[in-house]
């Protein structure tokens, strides 16, 4: 099976569905099934993004500069179509849109989540524009659309005519360095290059309008004596943040929140390792990996009802209403104060974390492309 891949969302900058594409390139190179990855960057430039080796890519030049890669999607599949010898299957992990052209070789797009519709607020114009206007098409080009969670399905039947059975569920997983790790050495070096306190609570992610940090903020400032532990956001800044900043400011929380930026992906186990308790109240999660993440170290986690989130976490972690910043300051000083709900809910957290794994994502599908192919073997490509 000839998987072509498209490999653009690995970059060095390891997070969200970057993370997803690299896991599975990898994967499916243990496993013996190594794509041929569509990308504008040359053979050596993916070895050295990857650190794999990578067979003879299929190289589509991005005529614009490497920022616009919207509109290198936007013409992939027209110029894929003038290539000959296309793979057995076209594969894009991105979720960016292909509106134009078609290609003859079956297509499985996959969806993560489509917050641009439930949450337009949270994305800048130019993006949810386009998304709103072209989505539509891409689906409709796609033979087989996988979706990470239940939930992630759910709300796509929900905005779009799309059939339940092109549609599979596929979670994600975590991969197994996310573990508990006792060498003090180790952990002594992490506090000190971060100057990390002995207790905190942490935030892992892009700083965007989706991830809720405002009403963490105003929590927080609701709770500023009755908790102690300060916060710590780790991720750099994504998009429509200012009012964020500008928000840290007013509420004077400088001692109570720092901003430590974007932390190599090698130094997130022991940060995880290293926190209290870690927090995540998003208004909209199409699966949430740093919960899953931080629950493989064993640290307890605090988490929005919203999204997918439930649906991933399932009784591990304590529950709250993403809305209220009340609650969510009460649950932060219960998870500071409970020394005996933090414990159970680290076992928990650890027990449900290993029931994701890259593996289990990447043999499910590659069952699914089996299924594909041989279905388009039999009766041609189907639209």
């Amino acid at each position: 099976m000839n998987i072509g891949f498209v490999s653009d969302a690995i970059t060095s900058n390891v997070t969200g569905v970057g993370r997803y594409a690299r896991n599975i390139f990898n994967q499916f190179n243990q496993m013996g099934f190594p794509p041929t990855l569509i990308d504008w960057r040359d053979k050596k430039s993916l070895e050295d993004i990857t650190g794999e080796k990578v067979k003879d890519p299929l190289i589509i030049k991005n005529p614009w500069p490497i920022t616009k890669n919207v509109l290198w999607h936007f013409s992939l599949l027209n110029r894929l179509s003038r290539q000959g010898n296309l793979p057995d299957i076209l594969f894009n992990p991105s979720q960016f849109v292909h509106p134009v052209g078609s290609v003859t070789t079956p297509m499985v797009y996959v969806v993560h989540d489509i917050s641009f519709i439930t949450y337009p607020e949270c994305h800048k114009k130019g993006k949810k524009q386009l998304f709103q206007l072209f989505f539509r098409r891409t689906l409709e080009k796609a033979d087989h659309i996988v979706c990470v969670t239940h939930y992630t399905k759910e709300q796509l039947l929900r905005y779009f005519p799309v059939s339940s059975s092109r549609v599979t569920v596929i979670h994600e997983g975590v991969e197994p360095h996310f573990r508990q790790i006792h060498n003090d050495q180790m952990r002594h070096d992490i506090r000190h290059r971060y100057q990390l306190p002995n207790q905190f609570l942490l935030y892992v992610g892009t700083i965007e309008p989706r991830k809720n940090l405002d009403q963490l903020l105003v929590a927080l400032h609701l709770m500023k004596d009755r908790i102690s532990l300060p916060l710590i956001i780790a991720g750099k800044e994504g998009w429509l943040t200012q009012s964020l900043f500008k928000l840290h400011n007013d509420l004077q929380l400088n001692d109570k929140v720092r901003f430590l930026g974007y932390v190599p992906d090698e130094d997130l186990p022991l940060l995880y390792n290293l926190a209290t308790a870690f927090v995540y109240i998003s208004k909209d999660e199409g699966f949430g990996l740093p919960p899953l993440e931080a629950m493989s170290c064993g640290t307890p986690v605090v988490a929005s009802k919203a999204g997918a989130l439930p649906e991933v976490i399932g009784d591990a972690a304590l529950f709250t209403d993403h809305t209220n910043p009340l609650e969510i300051g009460q649950s932060l000083e219960r998870i500071c104060n409970d020394a005996a709900l933090r414990d159970e809910l680290s076992q928990k957290g650890i027990e449900r974390a290993s029931r994701y794994t890259w593996e289990n994502t990447a043999k499910s599908l590659l069952a699914l492309f089996t299924g594909i192919i041989e279905k388009s073997n039999r009766n041609g490509k189907t639209t």
